[in-house]
C-alpha cells in the first residue's frame, strides 16, 4: 500500500490509498514499509507513529537513519509491523504447522526484524555484513552475502553431520 499514485515496488505495482487510519482500522495489513527521500522527515515518524498508532512498531530502519547519516539523494525506509506481529512468530507458526521442533530450525538475517527469530530456533546465522546487533546474538557470523558467507556456514554445518 503506497499513497503515491502509479508507485511501483520492486517494478511491482503498489496499491493506492489515500487513509492510512482506515486501512489500520480495517486490519487490512501487517507490516508497512514507509520509503522517502526526505532524511529530516524520516527520522521523526517513528515518534509520531508510536504516538498516534501505538499498536505499530518499527522493527527495521535504513542503517542510515539508524546513525543519522544524511546521504543527497537517498531513499530511507522504515519496516513497520503491527504488534505482535514478527518473523519470530512467522517461525513459531510454520514450525508448529510442520510439526517442526525448534531446535532443528535455521534461521538467517541480516536486518533488525530478524532479531525475533534467533530465539525461537536453535541454530542462526548472521551474515558479517548484518546489523550489529544481530551478529551479536546469532550463533554464527559468516563472511558477508556477497562473499557467499551462508551458504559456506551451512555446507559446513551439512558436511559435520556427514
Amino acid at each position: 500500500f503506497v499513497n503515491i499514485k502509479d508507485f511501483k515496488y520492486n517494478k511491482e505495482p503498489a496499491i493506492f490509498f489515500d487513509n492510512i487510519e482506515k486501512i489500520l482500522k480495517d486490519n487490512k495489513v501487517n507490516q508497512m514499509v514507509l520509503l522517502s527521500k526526505k532524511f529530516d522527515r524520516m527520522l521523526v515518524l517513528p515518534s509520531l507513529f508510536r504516538e498516534k498508532y501505538p499498536n505499530i512498531r518499527i522493527v527495521h530502519s535504513s542503517k542510515s537513519l539508524v546513525e543519522e547519516k544524511r546521504h543527497k539523494g537517498k531513499e530511507y525506509y522504515h519496516d513497520l509491523v503491527v504488534e505482535r506481529t514478527s518473523k519470530g512468530n512467522g517461525v513459531v507458526e510454520v514450525l508448529d504447522y510442520l510439526n517442526i521442533d525448534s531446535s532443528e530450525a535455521i534461521c538467517c538475517g541480516n536486518g533488525y526484524d530478524d532479531i525475533s527469530m534467533v530465539d525461537v530456533v536453535g541454530l542462526s546465522i548472521a551474515p558479517d555484513n548484518a546489523c550489529q546487533k544481530l551478529k551479536d546474538i546469532s550463533t554464527y557470523v559468516a563472511e558477508s552475502v556477497e562473499k557467499d558467507g551462508v551458504i559456506k556456514v551451512l555446507e559446513k554445518l551439512l558436511l559435520q553431520k556427514d
